[in-house]
């Protein structure tokens, strides 16, 4: 009997942990003009990258106070490591970009054709205005993490 009411505690007490679990939301490059919020962010990280990796803790307690706070804007993350979203992965020829070496261009772009991500992680928004446009917000993993904590702490 007292094996039973054990495993039952136990039972409950898992499926409340799983209760608090974030659920990060991922989409696609050609996604990222499509969503229907008005503005939300796009974390942009990539598989076996140790600054991407250090910054997603910040980027989970985002997205638990987010799912509390319906005023935070939504973040949606962008893996550049797959196939489909390898595209964005460039630098900007230009060389008069945003980012820690201005090889990044975000600002101004309606078209995911017009973005160039040099360096993860990368967190950019996209606001609607006539039409939804991304605009850079941080790049490193301390700029990134700077970022993020400064608007929760708004």
């Amino acid at each position: 009997m007292k094996k039973i009411l054990y495993i039952l505690l136990l039972i409950i007490v898992l499926s409340f942990c799983g209760c608090s679990k974030t659920e990060l939301k991922y989409i696609n490059i050609d996604e990222m003009f499509a969503m229907e919020e008005e503005s939300y962010y796009i974390y942009f990280e990539k598989d076996d990258c140790p600054y991407c990796e250090a910054t997603l803790a910040t980027i989970k307690d985002y997205v638990n106070k987010q799912s509390e706070n319906k005023n935070y804007i939504p973040l949606y993350i962008c893996n550049l490591s797959l196939d489909e979203n390898k595209y964005l992965f460039r630098k900007d020829p230009s060389l008069s970009g945003q980012g820690n070496d201005g090889k990044t261009a975000v600002d101004g772009a309606t078209v995911y054709e017009d973005i160039y991500i040099s360096s993860t992680p990368t967190l950019i928004v996209i606001k609607t205005e006539e039409e939804k446009v991304s605009y850079f917000c941080a790049s490193g993993k301390t700029n990134t993490i700077k970022y993020i904590q400064y608007y929760m702490e708004k």
